[in-house]
């Protein structure tokens, strides 16, 4: 399918990407099909383990051709690039930048995947896309659901086909999931929405929702 949509004057679609554990390998296989010109930005919250808190921009930019830095204190967000939310770190806002909180909690593990979903819906609204991967717990929900309410597109990799079910199947349990995919079909749904989105795919996407039961799987051909 072809589309042809003007959003030279739109603002850029920002997509939040949440994973926890498992998250290093589905980062790279969902990255590694982004082709280097969709014209959208990235920010990642990765639980990372003990040992490989600074190492996660390295491990991955390898297995993919945008690129990668750390957000420092805060940082601008520009198409085809990816942001990573540093550990111990607080998401103060997601506008032009990604800025963080002038100081961190140590007393828990962060990033907090909601803090960055809930500050994208606030920031973007339908402009923003909000991705759960691999991962155990909750982490990510509340948030999936703040965007959504904003007009967002919510994603969820396959529970079937993530190493840790726990964070997406929660996210497909609240109701607040548009598509589930698993990771090879993400890049080319990503492109494809954010080039028509949201007058045309957005529609469907929601009429499709609304006549399913959580939990439901919506199958969006990407042909």
């Amino acid at each position: 399918m072809s589309v042809q949509t003007d959003q030279s004057q739109a603002p850029p679609f920002i997509v939040g990407v949440g994973a926890s554990a498992g998250g290093l390998e589905a980062l790279r296989t969902l990255f590694g099909g982004m082709p280097p010109d969709s014209g959208v930005s990235f920010v990642v919250a990765l639980h990372r383990a003990a040992g490989h808190e600074r190492r996660l921009v390295e491990l991955l930019q390898p297995y993919t051709s945008l690129p990668i830095r750390e957000v420092e204190g805060s940082a601008p967000l520009e198409p085809n690039r990816i942001l990573v939310i540093p550990p111990n770190a607080a998401v103060r806002a997601v506008d032009t930048h990604v800025r963080l909180a002038s100081h961190a909690n140590q007393g828990r593990e962060r990033p907090r995947i909601d803090e960055l979903f809930r500050a994208l819906a606030a920031a973007r609204g339908s402009r923003s896309i909000g991705i759960v991967l691999t991962g155990a717990g909750s982490d990510g929900a509340l948030g999936l659901r703040q965007i959504k309410t904003a007009g967002g597109l919510v994603i969820a990799q396959l529970p079937t086909e993530a190493e840790h079910e726990g964070m997406p199947r929660t996210a497909l349990e609240m109701g607040v999931v548009d598509l589930a995919l698993p990771l090879r079909e993400m890049a080319r749904a990503i492109v494809r929405y954010a080039q028509a989105a949201p007058l045309l795919l957005e529609p469907v996407v929601r009429a499709a929702v609304d006549m399913a039961e959580p939990p439901f799987y919506l199958t969006w051909s990407t042909c």
